[in-house]
């Protein structure tokens, strides 16, 4: 019963570890993608407003802060 539970928290671990490196690289792999247009782009000199990868508001590709109020309560 006590190995099976170390042995069930070491796979746990594991799996986490491998979930985290894979998506690492998944978002690497994005901004290598994002980044090459980008440059694609400016060689042909046009503009490039493509949002960041990890942008989650497309508005205007800018990151938006968290009003103060809202920040405090998500702590």
């Amino acid at each position: 019963m006590v190995l099976a539970g170390i042995y069930e928290r070491r796979n746990r671990r594991r799996a986490h570890a491998e979930g985290r490196e894979e998506g690492r690289e998944e978002a690497n792999n994005a901004w290598r993608d994002w980044l090459r247009r980008k440059e694609a782009a400016a060689e042909r000199g046009e503009t490039f407003n493509e949002p960041m990868p990890d942008d989650g508001d497309e508005s205007d590709g800018q990151a938006q802060p968290m009003p103060p109020k809202e920040r405090l309560r998500s702590c």
